[in-house]
C-alpha cells in the first residue's frame, strides 16, 4: 500500500528497506501511530463522546421602512452545538477483549479444582440426592399413572 502511495513497486520498496534502515524504522513508527490513533478512536467510540459542532444557520430579518417597503436581509450565522454520541457495545466488547483477553474472553479458562475439596464433595452429593429424588418423582409418578389406566380399563371392561 505504501508502495503504490508513492508510485514505486513493492519490489523496490523492499531495496529501499534493506539499503535504508532509516526508511524502514519510520514506516514502522508511522504504522505504531496509526494503531494507536485506531486503538484511542476504537476506545472513544466504545466509551462514548461528546463533541461540539459548528452548524450554520440561516438568519433573515425584515424591517418595515416608512414609505420604502419591506427591506428582508439574510445572512448565515455558525451556532455550536453539542452533539452526543452513546458507547458502541460492540466496539467496547471488541477493544476488551482484545487489550485485555485473560479477562475478556469468550470461553473463560478452565481452572482445575482438586477432586479432595471438601465443597467440591458436598456438590456432589446434593447432585446425587437430587438426582435420585427426581428419579423417585419421575417413578412413582408412573407407577400411580398405570393404576389409574388399570382402573379406568377395568371400570369399562363390561366382563
Amino acid at each position: 500500500m505504501i508502495a503504490e502511495k508513492i508510485g514505486i513497486g513493492r519490489q523496490r520498496l523492499y531495496t529501499w528497506f534493506k539499503r535504508f534502515p532509516e526508511i524502514k524504522q519510520a514506516v514502522k513508527e508511522g504504522r505504531r501511530k496509526e494503531l494507536v490513533d485506531q486503538e484511542e478512536a476504537l476506545k472513544k467510540s466504545g466509551l462514548g463522546y461528546t463533541v461540539t459542532l459548528k452548524k450554520p444557520m440561516k438568519l433573515r430579518e425584515e424591517k418595515q421602512k416608512a414609505g420604502e417597503g419591506k427591506i428582508v436581509t439574510e445572512r448565515i450565522q455558525y451556532v455550536e452545538e453539542e452533539v452526543y454520541y452513546p458507547p458502541n457495545v460492540a466496539a467496547l466488547i471488541f477493544y476488551l477483549k482484545n487489550r485485555d483477553p485473560e479477562h475478556w474472553r469468550d470461553k473463560p479458562k478452565e481452572v482445575e479444582i482438586a477432586n479432595d475439596d471438601p465443597l467440591i464433595e458436598m456438590f456432589k452429593r446434593l447432585d446425587d440426592e437430587a438426582n435420585q429424588f427426581v428419579l423417585t418423582e419421575e417413578t412413582e409418578g408412573t407407577e400411580n399413572a398405570n393404576e389409574r389406566a388399570n382402573s379406568d380399563a377395568e371400570k369399562s371392561d363390561p366382563q
